[in-house]
């Protein structure tokens, strides 16, 4: 086994465990430490301010709840000391995963039989801003209003090309016709919940053979069906987190226990499984283009004040209210 597959294994258990015990891990209300300074809450480089992206996420949330830090700032042992930090001696640091591209000698791109470009996988290790001492104090960025939020997710679902309909007790997003069923606003005892659902629902959507063209044929309790919850789920994380929109916990996606009880099993026979799902979920935030509707939060943010980056290179990505149905084949949840 793989170091990155032990790793992963270690997570995966510690995500059964959790479900074991009624609780959806990712859900938790993550509450970012006063100084280190993201824009939202998932895991990110603390030299540079970016976000982890892909599997690195929920390997690195994981990581964090097991031991229990406070802040989401990451960083390589010479990210560290190129900030006049230093990572505590005795300190293990978790794997991240990043993709390069392989080019020979000359620089030029080295192709598959396929004719793609080649790619490695290059795992490094890093820290908790907890792990080490000396670093900078990274400012706490000022949330952006909740009006802000709200403007962005609904210009995301605008520009979608999703048809949204709505009406009715039930969110669900129907492949053989196409669309997005959710009950009215009004329903949700707040806006929060309603977006969380409305942006699983578009997870969904973008499986449709004219958008991603995952498959969706599996039918509720089946290991397909569990992966494109997932997958679902990754992207309404994702793209709240990037938006600022807050957690609510009253959320509740429908069909709790059975959800849980479906994702405990498909995770006990492919540990990998809710690393895969995160990646997926990338894939879908780049094709709606998640990053425009986060873009004027970070150009706004470039004016703050913020942490010198170090030289080296970051780890990048490898590529409730209301209560669900079951649902029939090619109908998900």
């Amino acid at each position: 086994m793989s170091k990155q597959d032990e790793a992963r294994s270690i997570a995966a258990e510690y995500i059964i465990e959790q479900m074991q015990q009624g609780v959806i891990p990712w859900r938790r209300d993550w509450k970012q430490h006063s100084s280190t300074g993201a824009f939202g809450s998932l895991p990110y480089n603390y030299a540079r301010g970016n976000t982890y992206h892909g599997s690195n996420v929920m390997m690195l949330m994981m990581a964090q709840a097991a031991q229990g830090f406070q802040s989401n700032g990451w960083l390589t042992f010479n990210q560290a000391k190129a900030l006049g930090g230093t990572v505590r001696k005795g300190e293990k640091g978790s794997k991240v995963v990043r993709v390069i591209n392989v080019s020979d000698k000359q620089g030029n791109p080295v192709l598959d039989e396929n004719g793609r470009q080649k790619i490695a996988l290059i795992t490094s290790a890093v820290f908790n801003s907890e792990q080490c001492d000396g670093l900078p104090i990274r400012e706490a960025k000022i949330p952006k209003p909740v009006e802000w939020s709200h403007e962005q997710a609904e210009r995301l679902m605008k520009d979608s090309g999703v048809d949204y309909r709505y009406g009715g007790n039930a969110a669900f997003y129907t492949v053989a016709q196409d669309y997005v069923q959710l009950p009215t606003k009004e329903q949700f005892r707040t806006m929060e919940g309603f977006y969380a659902t409305a942006l699983h629902e578009t997870g969904h959507a973008s499986a449709h053979p004219t958008r991603l063209g995952r498959d969706l044929s599996g039918k509720f309790g089946s290991e397909k069906y569990a992966k494109e919850e997932l997958i679902a789920e990754c992207f309404s994380l994702i793209v709240a987190d990037r938006l600022g929109l807050s957690v609510d916990q009253d959320y509740d996606p429908g069909n709790h226990i059975a959800y849980l009880q479906s994702w405990i099993k498909v995770l006990k026979n492919d540990h990998a499984l809710i690393f895969t799902a995160f990646a997926e979920a990338e894939k879908i935030a780049t094709y709606y283009n998640v990053k425009e509707y986060t873009r004027k939060a970070f150009e706004m943010e470039r004016d703050e004040q913020e942490v010198r980056p170090s030289s080296e290179e970051s780890p990048k990505p490898t590529i409730q209210v209301v209560r669900r149905t079951k649902t029939a084949e090619m109908e998900v949840a």
